[in-house]
């Protein structure tokens, strides 16, 4: 038996027109173990139904449809710091989202806001956290009539000059660009040893501020590269 959320998200990104959990688990089992033999297909209904086993979100959404893309997670990038590539990034990240995948990709490359660019008529560079926002609102516009938001992964170094903008993109989450993103430090080695050998330096201070705003808002995440 679901939850009242569940079946509140399942209603929101994943059913089709008046499918219930049945009917989405039966055109999984049709649509991806056609081949198989009748006791294989009701031992994989018993799983999905039963939630032992879950195929990932594009499988459930798009298992008998006619897109039917079903691969979930790719990596785009490392997005550069010119505007041809950060534009490609966003052409590669928009033909993910095309197939209903969901994609990560870093800013840790890109130039730091309000640094001056060369030939520019602007001047100064935007940053990584504003591209980041570009791409989410972009994605967001061209998803916003699917069944759901595409699930994008954004990172930046810890030794990026942003990262604390970055740290702060979502106390307030629903003035977020960024609100569909999943949010990571990349933290380093020689990071984390800082940070441990010294409670006052700067390391220490920015891995606080990264555990109390994960506290409060379950972002950032970290991760070490």
């Amino acid at each position: 038996m679901l939850s009242i959320n569940a079946e509140r998200l399942l209603s929101q990104r994943y059913y089709l027109p008046n499918e219930t959990w049945e009917g989405l688990c039966r055109r999984v089992i049709d649509d991806n173990c056609r081949n198989e033999s009748t006791e294989y297909k009701t031992k994989m209904y018993e799983y999905i139904y039963n939630t032992i086993f879950l195929p990932n979100s594009p499988a459930l959404v798009n298992s008998g449809r006619i897109s039917n893309g079903k691969f979930a997670c790719f990596v785009a990038g490392p997005t550069e710091d010119n505007l041809e590539n950060q534009l490609d990034t966003l052409k590669d990240i928009a033909q993910v989202a095309k197939k209903g995948g969901g994609c990560g990709f870093t800013g840790t490359l890109i130039r730091p806001k309000n640094k001056p660019v060369a030939g520019s008529a602007h001047g100064y560079s935007y940053g990584p956290n504003a591209y980041a926002g570009a791409v989410s609102n972009y994605m967001d516009m061209m998803t916003q009539a699917g069944f759901r938001k595409m699930a994008l992964m954004y990172t930046l170094d810890c030794e990026h000059e942003d990262i604390e903008d970055f740290i702060n993109l979502k106390q307030n989450r629903s003035e977020s660009d960024l609100y569909n993103f999943n949010q990571s430090v990349m933290a380093s080695d020689l990071f984390m040893k800082k940070a441990e050998s010294d409670k006052n330096n700067k390391e220490r201070q920015l891995l606080n501020k990264i555990a109390l705003n994960a506290w409060n808002n379950g972002e950032p995440k970290s991760y070490w590269a």
